[in-house]
């Protein structure tokens, strides 16, 4: 009974999502939720880590997830979900800014989930289908104990999420055995 609508633009662009978010509540059915999916994947052994490198991080996972709380802070959207990452709990080799932006999105979702409208990050695992990295990377991740989640079923776990709402969760398929730091 919902109908889903994907905006392309800069999510950290304040004055072009408070338009999209007006231009959604005019539909028939009013805005009821959000889902920040935003991507973002470079690689930098932190010493190398520059100004560059880390804005192309903060400003889609960090700046956007700030842009979203605001513009539908008081327009009765019921949820926020944040697309994280278990590279925010586990770290991985040469991501220190990107498990960096994923923590804060952790931490944004805990500091803001309330009654009225539900604040929910989900630190994602690996999916089978993962259209920014390559097949070494790919290798990398099930080598250290994180195995490709179907499609399907990451999708029935945001769906058990949502009819259960907490501000953090972790969905990952994980082979207990061999996880070891990547």
């Amino acid at each position: 009974g919902v109908e889903v609508v994907e905006i392309r633009g800069d999510v950290a662009d304040e004055a072009f999502m408070r338009e999209a978010v007006v231009q959604l509540n005019r539909s028939d059915a009013p805005l009821k939720g959000i889902f920040h999916s935003a991507a973002a994947l470079s690689m930098a052994p932190i010493l190398e880590l520059g100004a560059a490198c880390i804005g192309e991080m903060f400003h889609p996972k960090v700046a956007g997830t700030e842009v979203l709380e605001r513009v539908t802070r008081d327009m009765g959207v019921d949820f926020l979900v944040l697309f994280s990452t278990t590279t925010a709990l586990l770290g991985a080799s040469g991501m220190a800014h990107y498990a960096a932006a994923n923590a804060f999105m952790d931490a944004f979702a805990i500091a803001n989930d309330g009654p009225s409208r539900r604040v929910m990050s989900v630190n994602w695992g690996t999916w089978e289908v993962m259209r920014l990295v390559d097949d070494q990377t790919r290798r990398r991740y099930m080598e250290g104990g994180l195995l490709p989640m179907p499609a399907v079923e990451a999708l029935a776990a945001l769906g058990d999420l949502l009819a259960e709402p907490r501000p953090n969760a972790v969905v990952a398929s994980v082979d207990w055995r061999v996880l070891k730091s990547l």
